[in-house]
């Protein structure tokens, strides 16, 4: 089963949009993003516990969400937008597949 939200259907507007979220979901499984985000987490945490101990230190944290995190995964959102975009021009040709994505 797949599960939709309401308002990302309001966003969708009809099949096809419905289409390029599918294929933008599909791209963030076939990339393995969350494993990546979690191999990630694990390394910073084991840094952080050697460098500040384990009480940790929260500025650190916050730290590495704008500095590394964050920019990591809007990375990782272009890459699914991308594999996405290929996926639905090569294999669903749907009409308009790159405008769907400036949605």
């Amino acid at each position: 089963k797949i599960i939709f939200y309401t308002k990302i259907l309001e966003i969708a507007e009809n099949d096809d949009g419905i289409a390029t979220i599918m294929a933008h979901e599909m791209a963030h499984v076939l990339a393995r993003h969350g494993k990546e985000r979690m191999s990630q987490a694990i390394a910073f945490n084991i840094l952080s516990n050697v460098v500040f101990g384990p009480s940790g230190n929260a500025m650190i944290d916050v730290l590495a969400q704008l500095g590394f995190f964050l920019p990591f995964s809007r990375h990782q959102e272009a890459e699914a937008d991308y594999l996405g975009l290929v996926f639905l021009c090569a294999f669903v040709r749907v009409r308009h597949c790159a405008a769907l994505f400036l949605r």
